[in-house]
């Protein structure tokens, strides 16, 4: 029984051990959530506090353009698939401002598929993670990026 029940704590070891590590090593980092659907925005919300990170919110990619225009982020985290604005759209046009070619930019979406990676890839965004994110994934890929934007 005791290793059943360390085996089914492992992912939320994980996690939790992730998000102290972002929260040791990055609190105070700024990311801007670019999404569109309350839930999804939530849950990465929480996410992103809950590593001690300053979390900025836009429901689509103009908003996001207006956003980037005032202030710095270390990481935007882009949905593919937004009104207004699509992510692969606003990341063209954030990739054109040369104060903005570093920033680490990953596509956050439910889209899988091979060709939607090309497509994040070719619009100029680094990472690509699917919807709906395991904590852990999530975190670990916080963990890499933040790691390169402060470098």
């Amino acid at each position: 029984l005791d290793k059943i029940a360390s085996v089914k704590s492992t992912p939320v070891a994980k996690s939790a051990n992730a998000g102290e590590a972002i929260a040791r090593e990055h609190a105070g980092r700024r990311v801007l959530v670019v999404e569109d659907e309350p839930f999804n925005r939530e849950i990465t919300l929480c996410l992103l506090e809950d590593a001690a990170l300053q979390v900025e919110l836009a429901g689509n990619g103009e908003e996001a353009l207006q956003m980037c225009a005032g202030q710095r982020y270390d990481l935007i985290l882009m949905d593919m698939q937004m009104p207004v604005m699509d992510g692969l759209e606003a990341t063209r046009r954030i990739r054109a401002e040369a104060a903005w070619r570093a920033v680490p930019i990953v596509a956050m979406t439910a889209n899988a598929f091979a060709e939607d990676r090309r497509r994040c890839i070719e619009a100029g965004m680094d990472d690509f993670i699917t919807k709906p994110m395991l904590p852990e994934t999530f975190y670990g890929l916080l963990l890499r990026w933040l790691g390169r934007s402060q470098a």
